[in-house]
């Protein structure tokens, strides 16, 4: 009896030992710090983001202030890391927000086996962890989380941490188990209530997929058009359809590789739903291929000019009404409230690719609300070509320029530093917009990469129809 009870004091003793110490790794960051953090975050907003007209509800200096004592009282180093993306979200830019936590959180946190997406309403879900197969089924409606209506729920506890240009992303990247709303302490349980087709029931789940664990415990793996760049051919109807996960020298060898069979469709589908970026160049192959025209036109890009000394003249003039009838009254005001820009780009090129090498036929390219970054400006690129079309949602809007923004505490954020505009003249920050709104997110769910080039022709057809 006392062997047992001595084991079971060891155990308990340890067990205390073990939550001290997770307590004391989550909790590293003191309140002093917090604030400096969230102050230098702050100065280089006031001084480098340039989508401050994406946000216009926005006070950066009154939402600053608000921020000083929420950081303060945040309970642990996550939620920390969580609220500066929250503050980050005031900003409405797909290229502001927090990009890595602290690696010494990585062990701690987790996000739950589930996936779901928004559709007519109704939060769907799409996908579960093996462990809830007998719990949860593909397709059952989330009616409630943690007894409160799904949709109010994620909108007040999840939408508001998205750092995102358009409400769509914002409800997109909210859902299950997307971007640092759902980075929850391991283990955290959260309780469903699930409409399912034998009625309603009630299900815990758990933040159970560790950040560094690499194994794939999905119900449903990812389909095999999913998982890589994927070509396919249909030459009955003369269709080749890529479709491109990330835009960097990898995808310029692959486009290459099938650029026999591409040159002699008649019709191109890019699909480019789904792709992050990477790396973009106005002079890429690709887009000297795509774009038949002798010279290619880099679109325009603005950026902050701060210039100090205008400014403090600015100061002086404008708050002075006698200099209101100046010609450089404008001018030094303009400075003084940093609504300066100078342009970046916006000029032309010698298209390197002989004319007889260019793509002749129609091009449709596939976009949606997670296309960004360098798929973003190839798109908006491939915009002045004359027989191109885009199909599906309005881009991310993350095309700028990010500055990193490395902090002591590990935490790295990003921060825009351009305005980006189309061939129009028209300011395109916040996302591209397609010629013809289309979901196409059902079509993904195949595995089968004829049925999905099939669906993809039949809309296409119904719209050179209706022409």
């Amino acid at each position: 009896m006392m062997i047992k009870k001595s084991i079971i004091s060891v155990y308990l003793v340890l067990l205390c030992l073990s939550n001290f110490a997770q307590k004391k790794d989550i909790n590293r960051i003191s309140k002093e710090q917090k604030v400096y953090e969230l102050s230098y975050v702050w100065k280089e907003l006031s001084y480098n983001f340039d989508n401050m007209d994406n946000c216009p509800n926005v006070n950066l200096d009154s939402l600053y202030q608000a921020y000083i004592p929420i950081v303060q009282n945040t309970k642990n180093d996550l939620a920390y890391c969580k609220t500066i993306e929250r503050f980050l979200a005031h900003f409405n830019n797909g290229h502001t927000d927090i990009f890595d936590i602290p690696s010494y959180l990585y062990p701690y946190v987790a996000r739950p086996y589930i996936k779901t997406a928004y559709k007519d309403a109704k939060i769907i879900i799409e996908n579960i962890g093996k462990q809830y197969k007998d719990k949860i089924n593909i397709g059952d409606e989330i009616l409630t989380i943690n007894g409160i209506n799904a949709i109010t729920y994620f909108k007040t506890y999840y939408v508001p941490y998205v750092c995102a240009s358009n409400e769509e992303t914002k409800i997109n990247k909210s859902m299950f188990s997307v971007g640092p709303p759902h980075l929850m302490l391991k283990g955290t349980k959260i309780k469903l209530g699930i409409k399912t087709s034998n009625g309603i029931k009630n299900v815990d789940i758990y933040a159970d997929k560790d950040l560094l664990d690499t194994t794939n415990n999905w119900l449903i793996q990812n389909n095999s058009n999913l998982k890589n760049d994927q070509f396919y051919l249909d030459t009955v109807n003369g269709f080749a359809y890529l479709r491109l996960l990330s835009y960097n020298e990898h995808t310029r060898e692959y486009f290459f590789s099938n650029i026999d069979a591409i040159h002699h469709s008649k019709y191109l589908i890019i699909d480019l739903s789904d792709n992050g970026g990477g790396s973009f160049n106005f002079k890429d192959s690709i887009l000297q291929y795509l774009i038949d025209q002798d010279s290619i036109s880099t679109y325009l890009m603005k950026t902050r000019v701060n210039f100090a000394a205008y400014k403090a003249m600015g100061e002086r003039i404008c708050n002075n009404p006698s200099y209101k009838d100046y010609e450089y009254y404008k001018l030094y005001c303009d400075y003084y409230h940093s609504n300066v820009f100078e342009s970046m780009y916006g000029h032309k090129y010698k298209n390197l690719m002989d004319s007889i090498y260019r793509y002749k036929g129609g091009i449709y390219i596939i976009i949606n609300s997670n296309t960004g970054s360098a798929a973003e400006g190839f798109v908006i690129t491939l915009s002045q070509a004359k027989n191109v079309t885009f199909l599906g949602q309005k881009t991310a809007g993350a095309t700028g320029e990010p500055l990193g923004v490395f902090l002591p505490s590990g935490l790295l954020v990003r921060i825009n530093t351009r305005k980006t505009y189309d061939f129009q003249n028209r300011n395109v920050s916040s996302g591209f917009s397609p010629d013809y709104e289309y979901d196409f997110s059902d079509f993904y769910k195949t595995s089968d990469p004829e049925e999905l080039l099939s669906k993809f022709i039949e809309v296409i057809k119904t719209l050179n129809n209706n022409k």
